[in-house]
């Protein structure tokens, strides 16, 4: 089988035209998530209703609210697709009450310490506290820590210093395993694909 140049005119082309039907048909803005598969060069694609990284690189995150209202009362958006121009590089890290040297088991109980970062290109969307217990019941995220660099390197470089800055105690977290594939060569290069924990990190 022919591997796919997931960058192509056509493939572009095709994703930009099933999220504008989405958007139009639903009332929605979503993304298009896509990569490789770690067999065949199959592309690993899904819709999102929102994305961080998206608005975190073009700059409409802090209006992301007031464009769904927008869109939800059949009203038009401010801007036009080529207005809408993606700049640097931005990476997100999703921090769960989970345990990754127990293949990643749930670890619910109380937040000794939470203090998350503060910067410029810097944002963390999260519910919980000092204090806070996270529940047996539910979905183990805590945070979502998401960061812009210049460009790729940038955007690694920052995301390590910021997730060194993440203050998190009390119950064992995924924050560790991030530092861990943000320093891991195969990640550095780009040479990675949806087998590389199991590959790499497990």
């Amino acid at each position: 089988m022919k591997e796919l140049d997931l960058y192509s005119t056509e493939i572009i082309d095709f994703i930009l035209h099933v999220t504008r039907y989405v958007c139009l048909k639903h009332r929605c803005m979503p993304t298009a998530v896509w990569g490789k598969w770690k067999r065949d060069g199959i592309p690993a694609a899904r819709l999102e209703a929102a994305d961080m990284l998206q608005e975190r690189l073009c700059y409409y995150d802090k209006d992301g609210q007031r464009h769904w209202m927008l869109l939800d009362h059949g009203e038009a958006l401010p801007f036009r697709q080529k207005d809408i121009v993606p700049t640097g590089h931005a990476i997100e890290c999703r921090i769960n009450a989970e345990d990754p040297d127990a293949n990643f088991a749930p670890r619910p109980g109380r937040i000794d310490l939470f203090f998350p970062p503060m910067a410029k290109d810097v944002r963390v969307d999260s519910h919980v506290h000092t204090g806070y217990v996270v529940p047996p019941q539910y979905d183990s995220l805590i945070a979502k820590l998401i960061v812009k660099g210049s460009d790729r390197p940038d955007a690694i470089r920052r995301t390590r210093e910021f997730l060194d800055e993440f203050l998190l105690e009390g119950i064992p977290t995924t924050k560790p395993f991030h530092r861990r594939v943000l320093e891991h060569e195969k990640f550095l290069k780009g040479e990675h694909n949806t087998g590389f924990v199991d590959d790499y990190l497990t």
